[in-house]
């Protein structure tokens, strides 16, 4: 029976170390797998994704994921990827820095009225849009994946995204990578489609204006206050059937 490679411990690192091109200035965070700086280097300011355990497989393809995506993508309001390499054992992601925070950060303050929540997510509709022509599916949309910067909203993370005709480390368009996903935005479909995207767009709407997540329970007074074309367009988005999206 094959065993797992054998794990190191998660790499430590300072501000002033240096990361290929890149000189770590100041740690932005990061999740379970990856961590995010803000360094410098060639003559920009980049934010620097970088794996935490550099021999953690699915987190390395996660970053060559991102990367394949990023340079497959381009719109204004998707980050820009400006490079990625794996350095001494370093896998990292160089993106644009955007200053900004995140919906999320924004609905723990309060909920958004309908022209604000549009300003916010029909440019990312649109991101997405252009990610689907490209055949590229981002599969993890959630408000905090959504950074409100001054010029206007940008999509970030395209870590766990169905690139049509790769496979990296067993994730493919079904199967194991259509379980990496954040839970109360996940479609319930099984196969992997732009319709993913679209019920968590919907989702993220709903929240944005409603403060509540749940499609089920119609009877919810925050849902029952809706505005009728809002919440038309939610239930059109988080159709049970991925082609009436």
């Amino acid at each position: 029976m094959a065993t797992s490679p054998t794990r190191t411990a998660r790499r430590r690192r300072v501000v002033g170390a240096r990361i290929g091109p890149f000189v770590l200035e100041r740690f932005l965070g990061g999740g379970a797998d990856t961590e995010v700086w803000r360094a410098s280097g060639d003559g920009i300011v980049v934010a620097l994704k970088l794996v935490r355990d550099p021999s953690d497989p699915l987190a390395t393809a996660r970053i060559a994921r991102e990367a394949l995506a990023l340079r497959t993508v381009e719109h204004p309001n998707v980050v820009h990827g400006f490079d990625a390499d794996d350095t001494d054992g370093d896998a990292w992601l160089a993106t644009t820095l955007v200053d900004a925070g995140t919906l999320a950060h924004r609905l723990d303050e309060g909920l958004l009225d309908a022209a604000s929540a549009g300003a916010a997510l029909a440019p990312i509709a649109d991101a997405l849009a252009a990610a689907h022509a490209a055949d590229v599916v981002h599969r993890d949309l959630s408000p905090a994946n959504v950074l409100l910067d001054a010029a206007g909203p940008v999509l970030i993370d395209f870590g766990h995204a169905a690139i049509a005709g790769r496979t990296w480390d067993g994730w493919t368009a079904t199967g194991a990578v259509a379980q990496a996903r954040t839970e109360g935005y996940a479609a319930p479909d099984t196969e992997v489609s732009a319709a993913v995207d679209i019920y968590a767009l919907g989702v993220t709407l709903l929240e944005s204006v409603a403060g509540v997540r749940s499609l089920g329970d119609t009877t919810d007074p925050r849902r029952a206050a809706l505005a009728a074309p809002i919440a038309e367009l939610v239930a059109r988005c988080c159709a049970p059937d991925p082609a009436d999206r």
